[in-house]
Parts: structure tokens; sequence; C-alpha cells
């Protein structure tokens, strides 16, 4: 069986958003593949720190972890391999454009993050989502921010942060939106690991709208079955969803295992 370099999203493709879990079938589909002799990554994002807060680093020994949405990349042993933060002029301006929509924001640094203000409906529905506890509400005092996310209802126009500079806003698959650096992606991480790891081509699982460059890239994309339509579109097949055996399924079915 041929090696292959594979990228596993979490939120919705390991994890079942609605629960939490991770499915005994995608824990046992990552045991086989790394039985199989693959290379296994995680392309989220999430920061090291929620990795970790979560136990989704232990799932499997991974080979590699794209962070942040391809800002922060750590190696087998997490090691820091490649670290990108925003520009505070930058950071600066989405809080105003935020506070004048009166809307909540979160700032992630390395080794803590906040809350600009007390949890809304909309950051509540967000962390049960992720299943994480609520971060400190507390004043931004300039310190290094990898990512922001900022807090809305489905289907908000998060257009008016795409008109700062230096960031753009990539909408979840719950009430917020990642506010990542102009020109990082998953894709741009992934492309950065395979330097790492000195290997060309890879296979993705995805779900939600962060993944559909990776999947544009991928020499084979899978998302899953509960996964947004708009990636869907651009994958080469779409499995059954997270709490449906989608990733043993779709494994099983490519003879990746």
């Amino acid at each position: 069986m041929e090696k292959r370099v594979i990228f596993f999203d979490v939120d919705g493709t390991l994890v079942d958003g609605a629960t939490g879990i991770v499915a005994e079938s995608t824990k046992q589909a990552l045991q086989a593949l790394r039985k199989a002799g693959h290379i296994l990554c995680l392309a989220t994002g999430r920061g090291m720190r929620s990795l970790q807060l979560g136990g989704f680093d232990k799932l499997i020994d991974w080979d590699g972890y794209v962070c942040n949405t391809g800002q922060m990349l750590y190696d087998h042993e997490k090691n820091l391999i490649f670290e990108k933060y925003i520009d505070a002029n930058a950071v600066y301006e989405a809080l105003a454009l935020a506070k004048k929509n009166k809307q909540v924001m979160l700032l992630e640094g390395k080794d803590h993050s906040i809350l600009t203000d007390e949890a809304d409906d909309y950051v509540i529905q967000t962390h049960e989502f992720i299943h994480e506890e609520l971060e400190p509400v507390a004043e931004y005092d300039g310190f290094p921010v990898i990512m922001m996310m900022v807090f809305a209802p489905m289907g908000y126009d998060y257009q008016t942060f795409d008109q700062i500079s230096g960031i753009r806003a990539i909408p979840g698959m719950s009430a917020f939106a990642d506010i990542v650096l102009d020109g990082f992606s998953k894709v741009s991480g992934i492309e950065e690991m395979m330097r790492a790891l000195g290997e060309q081509g890879y296979i993705c699982f995805g779900d939600s709208l962060n993944d559909i460059e990776m999947a544009k890239h991928a020499d084979y994309a899978i998302c899953m079955g509960n996964g947004h339509d708009a990636l869907k579109a651009v994958s080469d097949h779409v499995t059954g969803g997270v709490d449906e055996d989608g990733i043993w399924d779709a494994c099983k079915e490519l003879c990746l295992i």
C-alpha cells in the first residue's frame, strides 16, 4: 500500500460538534492508518493549547500540527517550527469595529486568550459547539495575537472585517468567524509542513468553509456528510457524517486501510 500524507480537520470532522465525542470507529481508523504507515497530521483553526485541552493531540501519534489556520506549525514533538502573528494595528482596528457593532471578540495569544466583553448568546453558542470553557474577560494590553474570533448570528456578513488591511474573516459552522492573517490558510500551513516532512501531495478530510482551499489543493479531498455544501462541491468524495462512521468508511473505500 502506498504511503500517503493525510490531513484532518478537527471540529465536525474528527469530533462531533453536537456531542464533543470522537467516534470509536474514527479512533480505530486512525490506528489502522498509522499501522498502514501513512503520515498523519492535523490541520485546524484551533491553537495547540486548545488541542491539548480537548485531548485531540493524544488521539494518535501525530506527525505534525497545522494550527490557527496555518499561522502556527508544530512538529511531531510539538515543537513550534513556524509562527506568524497579526499586526497590532489590524488588531486595534478589528477591536474598534467590533465595539461599534456591539460584538464580542476573542483574541488568541500563544499562552492565553481573552474575551473583550461578557459572553453573549453567540459566544455561548460557539463555545458549546467547540466544547470549551469561556475565556476570561480582559482588556487587550498589546500581547501578540495569533488570530481572533468575532461572534454574530449564523449567516452574518463579516465583509467589513475583510476591509481591514492584513486580515480576513472566515465564517465558521457556528455563531462566529475566525479572523486570520490575509494570505494565510490551511493550505499555506500544509505547504510549509510538507516541506518540513519532505513529502509531496496529500489527502484531506474536512467539513467547513475554512477547509475549501485545503480541499482544492489536495490530491484527493474527502468532505464529511455533515459538511458545508460549498466544501462538498469542491471535494472528490463525500462520506458519511462524523457520527456515522464517515472517516472509517472513506478510508476503507479508498483502500487506505
